[in-house]
């Protein structure tokens, strides 16, 4: 497990702990992402630059770096962080009251890239999508550091919008929600869900917008997208100011109501009292 601190300076230090033996080490990476119980990839940068490294840390007190990945240039002064990956690991169990659950196998790392607009605009943001199995160790040591030019290959980049709540991620999907502007002055803004699901077999009806800048020649991962609008019972009349996701739910987070906060609840599996399940869609409020 890890425990991570951000300091008023911007300084971020993360306390890596064994749960089982109790060992623990501090590292000063800018974030970190558990794929195995034994592995962690990181953020780090090196003499300005920025990468992605993997981590091993089966002995915590001596973290060992077994690969470094090059990300661009570009992205030197840029924030960089991930959105975890909210499945179970593979070499977890999972969730025995789940009704879906992802294939440990097919979890993606999703890399969220903030670069700040020089003339004071917005942000500028980019998603940096690839298969989490690709990260690997390796015994060559010629082969200890991957270039951004062969990597690159293996990935997908898409430009997201700076307003939108997310990106959030299950196994090999990912959901975003965004407030859209609407015709209608008693209903200014539109709630709309969006999905981004990597199918194992993906056939010609898969649908994808213009917003992907790089879809890398050798990435294994076809992108999917869906968009819905929410209808407006299903949010109350309200504005969404945040999502989460689990296997089966969407949580959303709607905007104050007399000092209390919405918390509606899209359920996309209930259970029989038979024990079997429906895959139908239930809207549950709660404040």
């Amino acid at each position: 497990m890890s425990v991570s601190f951000e300091f008023s300076s911007g300084k971020v230090m993360h306390l890596v702990l064994n749960w089982r033996t109790f060992q623990a080490g501090w590292l000063k990476d800018n974030d970190i992402q558990f794929l195995s119980e034994n592995r962690l990839l990181v953020v780090r940068r090196s003499r300005g630059l920025p990468y992605l490294s993997l981590y091993n840390i089966s002995n915590i007190s001596t973290v060992v770096v077994e690969r470094d990945y090059e990300l661009p240039e570009a992205w030197a002064r840029s924030i960089i962080g991930f959105s975890p990956n909210t499945s179970p690991l593979a070499d977890q169990l999972p969730p025995l009251e789940a009704m879906f659950y992802p294939d440990p196998c097919r979890r993606v790392v999703l890399v969220v890239v903030k670069t700040s607009s020089p003339n004071g605009g917005p942000s500028a943001r980019n998603w940096l999508i690839v298969n989490e199995s690709y990260f690997r160790p390796t015994s060559r040591k010629d082969r200890l550091r991957v270039s951004w030019m062969e990597w690159s290959q293996a990935c997908l980049i898409r430009n997201a919008h700076p307003t939108i709540f997310g990106p959030y991620v299950n196994g090999s999907r990912v959901v975003f929600a965004e407030n859209t502007p609407h015709h209608s002055p008693r209903v200014p803004l539109l709630s709309r869900l969006n999905l981004i699901e990597f199918a194992p077999f993906p056939d010609s009806s898969c649908v994808q917008t213009r917003a992907w800048s790089m879809i890398g020649p050798r990435c294994v991962l076809v992108p999917n997208e869906i968009s819905r609008e929410l209808p407006s019972k299903t949010v109350d009349g309200r504005q969404i100011e945040d999502i989460r996701l689990t296997e089966d739910n969407i949580i959303l987070f709607l905007n104050n109501h007399n000092d209390s906060k919405p918390v509606n609840i899209l359920t996309f599996g209930v259970p029989h009292s038979t024990g079997r399940s429906h895959s139908h869609h239930d809207s549950r409020t709660h404040h």
